[in-house]
């Protein structure tokens, strides 16, 4: 074959490859014409290239985004960090509802909140009898409520509701939880339904909340509604770096921190042990919040401490219901009510 024949047989052969080449490109320009309308919509929307590089890259972000909470517009009234707080309105079912405490009183206070959850009724009415000064956090879905709320003030004892944060629990908690994935309208509709069910209550107890309490813009916008309702509010600390309490005080809100739990599977002496040890935290800090839940044990334990400590008026340290807590530890005269619970 002659040198003029090989070239000839080249130009042939390279024909092919060439149309082979224009139909790849062809064939990737139109895979790319979809995401280039796509991205021509979203320009145009005044959205830019930006976001259309985010949908690429990530199709779950408006999954992300359909579960944050709405951030709360900032409240003209809340107190700024470290201000005083606002003046107390004596018509805030936190005033209205507070069992008699003499205000004078100078002695450290200590308030004692046993959680109810309405399983024994015999216990319930047990504890509503009791002489000293107590607090009981219910269930909003607890059987006859409002006849254990009248109960129990009629024996000169406070009453919260409890808040359950971050899952549905078990039991009477269950329904209405308030929860990080929500919507904040969801949230705010919840916690007004609980605040509804009992109107004689002083406030609300958190309950739990390791997830719910650690998110800023929620805890913001619940403790504002908390702060309208003329509430106050005790943060149980269910994780260490709960901000609900340094929340509720950022709002205006009346509050304090629970900072001694009580185990109420421990047996009776270990109990009171830790009612002396709340007391001793009360002298230091000049009011101090404990709390546990209500069983046969933690109700024994409490008439014996209390027995033991003689009677109520020559004591050191004044059982008082909450808000006198709440009251002295917005007046400052006490410590910082921000400490962590011991374990």
């Amino acid at each position: 074959m002659t040198a003029t024949e090989i070239r000839g047989k080249a130009r042939t052969g390279a024909r092919p490859l060439k149309s082979v080449k224009g139909r790849r490109r062809k064939s990737r320009l139109s895979g790319l014409w979809p995401l280039a309308l796509i991205g021509a919509v979203l320009i145009g929307a005044g959205l830019g290239a930006g976001a259309l590089a985010a949908l690429m890259l990530d199709g779950r972000a408006q999954e992300t985004a359909a579960v944050q909470p709405a951030t709360p517009a900032p409240l003209a009234e809340a107190p700024a960090r470290g201000g005083n707080p606002p003046p107390i309105s004596p018509d805030a079912p936190w005033i209205r509802n507070a069992a008699p405490f003499p205000a004078a009183d100078p002695r450290p206070r200590l308030a004692v909140i046993l959680v109810d959850e309405g399983r024994d009724p015999a216990l319930s009415a047990a504890a509503q009898r009791l002489a000293e000064p107590l607090n009981l956090a219910l269930a909003a879905h607890v059987e006859n409520l409002k006849e254990r709320v009248a109960g129990a003030r009629r024996s000169g004892h406070e009453v919260l509701i409890a808040l359950p944060f971050d899952t549905e629990p078990p039991g009477v908690f269950a329904g209405g939880a308030l929860m990080a994935n929500l919507p904040e309208a969801e949230n705010l509709r919840r916690l007004r339904w609980r605040l509804g069910q009992a109107p004689e209550a002083v406030g609300v107890l958190g309950v739990g909340g390791e997830i719910a309490t650690r998110n800023r813009a929620m805890m913001d916008s619940v403790m504002g509604e908390i702060r309208n309702a003329g509430a106050l509010f005790v943060d149980s600390r269910a994780h260490p770096e709960s901000q609900a309490g340094a929340a509720a005080r950022r709002m205006g809100a009346p509050a304090g921190d629970a900072a001694l739990r009580i185990d109420e599977s421990a047996d009776v002496e270990a109990i009171m042990d830790r009612l002396s040890e709340a007391e001793g935290r009360a002298t230091v800090w000049g009011a101090t919040i404990a709390m546990g839940a209500l069983s046969p044990q933690t109700l024994e334990a409490f008439r014996r401490w209390t027995a033991e400590r003689g009677p109520s008026a020559e004591a050191p340290v004044a059982l008082a219901p909450i808000s006198a807590v709440i009251k002295r530890l917005r007046s400052g005269s006490s410590e910082p009510n921000g400490a962590a619970p011991s374990p």
